[in-house]
């Protein structure tokens, strides 16, 4: 069993990490994440006047809600190869799409943020276009994380030559389930927008989120044995 201190510096309690030094498919992940960073960023120069100055700030609720999702993406691939250490062909593949993704993705996610938070901005944008931009947004939601569920989903067909233990297994049906659950619920947005139900309401299921990852967590939590 592994002291409280091997749990802190390691941050898995019960998951062996397998991966150990920074792999160059992780330098190249965190690369390109920078780039799709330095994308969304508020503003690539230094204001130059105090309008200048509030007009970036007015940005910064647009540009964190888009810094959170990037770096959700950055943890789980972290999370993936620490756990895992994982670096043949077909992982190269799943990440290397995984990245194209995401540099298409950063323009959508920007995009609509920016004017969720700008309502303003929003007056030429008409119902037709608005309905283009959820979908976009939704689509490369939904194909990022589900690299992430089929590289969790190759960790676990390969799991006898893991050598994973009981709770190692539910905590990669747990990530399965996790990934699995951004998936359903940005396909629903997908498909109340495309079918034109409800409205704004395709942009609000995004709430369902919350406490479908909790039932997840509960579920998979209540496997975990101590050992």
């Amino acid at each position: 069993m592994k002291s409280i201190r091997d749990t802190i510096q390691q941050g898995d309690k019960y998951f062996r990490w397998r991966g150990a030094e920074t792999s160059r498919l992780e330098a190249l992940f965190d690369m390109v994440l920078a780039m799709a960073l330095t994308l969304t960023v508020i503003s690539l120069e230094v204001p130059q006047t105090f309008d200048d100055l509030i007009g970036s700030f007015a940005k910064l609720p647009s540009f964190a809600v888009c810094f959170v999702i990037l770096l959700m993406c950055w943890y789980y691939h972290f999370q993936f190869h620490r756990r895992y250490g994982i670096e043949n062909f077909p992982l190269v593949i799943m990440s290397g799409l995984l990245l194209f993704i995401i540099l298409i993705y950063v323009y959508p996610l920007k995009f609509l943020y920016s004017l969720l938070f700008s309502p303003a901005n929003a007056a030429g944008l008409n119902p037709a276009q608005g309905q283009t931009l959820i979908m976009l947004y939704s689509a490369g939601f939904a194909a990022i994380f589900a690299m992430f569920f089929l590289m969790n989903l190759y960790a676990y067909v390969a799991r006898a030559d893991l050598e994973m233990d009981t709770n190692e297994i539910a905590l990669t049906k747990a990530a399965m389930g996790t990934h699995a659950v951004y998936v359903i619920v940005a396909s629903i947005s997908i498909l109340m927008t495309w079918a034109n139900i409800g409205g704004t309401l395709s942009g609000w299921v995004y709430l369902l989120i919350g406490p479908l990852q909790f039932a997840n967590g509960m579920y998979w939590g209540l496997q975990i044995k101590e050992t």
